[in-house]
């Protein structure tokens, strides 16, 4: 149809684009509407709550502080629920595993349906999620609800559960959905990607009707190159069995778009774990559940699960609040300096607070003061193996150190080519495991002045302390004095801040910010140094 410029009655003229984005509009409605009819993607509106309750979840968990007096109005309460990955499976011949039956809401047990008890880890991935989440925003401010059952699927979880009614929810099905005998029943479920869909989409609605904001998690990926018994190679039918759960991972991902729904990837929570760090093809051992809910912890630390801030090499993450997807706790406060490399904004104390007394506040800059149990936190993206990460920091407090660590001191997964950290001329260990946190004493720093500084500088010199990365995706890290790690667990396994009063020294840190490079820039700086 062509359309020729009028004027309406809004004094506006509309000419032929418009018109034609209007009928496109319409179009697009009407598409819709017939898809829905088909059941093929999700009702109108579902988008629009998910994007309102995931808002309003992230507002609560970075500015309301955990109260006593008003637990229901301050405390979030987060809901797992999946099959055995985060049910924590052990074998059930294993004797270290815990004897911990699963149960419906509609009362069916595990050791009904599958005429045995369970086992699970004494430490689960919902531990570290929830130790690493209260450790930045403040003790108790985050519970977890476990809806949790070895070898379930989306099919029995929709017709099985009632509405959780959490703040925010994060599922984890699709590996039994895709290859596991028992889930066939009578209807032949195994495999059949769109019945999958369907009760997904059944799962997401009625948390989202009762006001629950939802998380996807995909599949892990499997570890193992011998079969499930690990003592032959892998039969035809395990790589067939991998294809499926990649097409059950892609169909999520698209599924979860429809609703704006973020996605943690169980591919990159996992990325390069070997069978020694796992006890078969798709569980893991106490210390790297641990480790996976460290790092599916980075998701909510910062902006938003849905907009990661991701850094190349030669980037710089500082310490401005409104720019560097950061948080600080404890006995830590921003600051002024004129020794501060960053730029400055209007900032009048230490509140950030108007209006600005100090004339000549243009020529200072920002930073972060640590000490006793301060600590700074950044959440980031990496996205590729190997980033290498050099904080900038200044002191002029004598016999003082900090401790920079990634993902909460989770243990990290392995290289996936050893020598590409370490060098052609080396032998593979194929035990290595890449530290997680690093010690920066005085005496590893350049004077300046009255104080020490480190950056970038210090990489002039040899053996000078940075974090490697081994594996992409999310991460955090964090800087504080050593004496007072968020990775510090009591024996319930949950983060603890009972530090002895004696190992934590006077002395104060500014924190200015981290630089990163690849491993292959960080290579060519420390063999050009000169």
């Amino acid at each position: 149809m062509a359309y020729v410029k009028t004027t309406w009655q809004d004094g506006n003229t509309y000419g032929a684009s418009s018109f034609n984005n209007i009928e496109n509009g319409i179009a697009d409605c009407d598409s819709r509407l017939t898809r829905i009819e088909n059941g093929e993607i999700a009702t109108i509106g579902y988008d629009r709550k998910e994007t309102d309750l995931l808002n309003a979840f992230m507002l609560n968990l970075r500015t309301v502080p955990y109260s006593a007096e008003d637990v229901e109005g301050t405390q979030l309460e987060i809901c797992v629920m999946g099959d055995s990955v985060l049910y924590g499976y052990v074998n059930t011949e294993d004797e270290s595993g815990i004897e911990e039956d699963c149960i419906v809401d509609d009362g069916l047990s595990y050791s009904v349906r599958f005429s045995k008890m369970p086992k699970r880890n004494a430490t689960r991935i919902h531990d570290g999620l929830q130790s690493a989440l209260n450790a930045v925003y403040g003790s108790n401010k985050v519970t977890i609800k476990k809806r949790l059952y070895s070898g379930y699927c989306a099919k029995w979880a929709s017709k099985e559960y009632f509405a959780t009614k959490s703040d925010l929810i994060i599922i984890n099905y699709g590996i039994n959905d895709a290859i596991a005998s028992w889930v066939d029943e009578e209807d032949n479920y195994r495999g059949d990607i769109n019945a999958y869909i369907r009760y997904m989409r059944v799962i997401i609605e009625r948390e989202l009707d009762n006001g629950t904001a939802v998380v996807l998690m995909t599949p892990v990926r499997e570890t193992m190159m011998l079969d499930h018994a690990g003592s032959t190679d892998k039969d035809p039918d395990d790589t067939n069995n991998r294809t499926t759960i990649d097409a059950y991972e892609q169909a999520l991902k698209q599924l979860a778009n429809e609703y704006n729904i973020p996605v943690i990837d169980g591919h990159l929570l996992t990325r390069n774990m070997d069978n020694k760090q796992g006890i078969d093809f798709c569980h893991f051992d106490g210390v790297n559940n641990l480790a996976i809910g460290y790092r599916m912890a980075a998701y909510f630390i910062g902006q938003s699960p849905m907009f990661p801030v991701e850094v190349q090499s030669g980037d710089y993450l500082g310490v401005n609040p409104q720019l560097d997807n950061m948080n600080i706790a404890g006995l830590a406060q921003f600051s002024r300096s004129a020794l501060s490399p960053n730029i400055c904004i209007a900032m009048a104390g230490a509140n950030l607070a108007y209006p600005v007394t100090d004339p000549d506040w243009q020529t200072k800059g920002i930073q972060v003061t640590i000490q006793g149990t301060g600590s700074i936190t950044w959440s980031f993206y990496a996205p590729v193996d190997g980033m290498v990460i050099v904080p900038s920091l200044y002191t002029a407090s004598e016999g003082q150190g900090v401790m920079m660590q990634l993902d909460f001191g989770g243990q990290q997964p392995k290289w996936a080519n050893y020598w590409n950290a370490m060098g052609a001329t080396a032998t593979p260990n194929r035990e290595y495991l890449e530290p997680s946190e690093v010690t920066i004493t005085n005496d590893m720093m350049e004077t300046l002045g009255e104080g020490k500084t480190y950056g970038l500088h210090m990489l002039k010199y040899t053996n000078q302390p940075v974090l490697k990365v081994t594996t992409k995706g999310w991460h955090t890290v964090s800087i504080m004095m050593p004496a007072v790690s968020p990775a510090m667990l009591s024996d319930d396994g949950f983060m603890t801040f009972s530090v002895p009063e004696q190992t934590v020294g006077d002395g104060t840190f500014d924190v200015f910010g981290l630089n990163f490079l690849s491993l292959q820039d960080y290579k060519r700086m420390v063999t050009n140094r000169g």
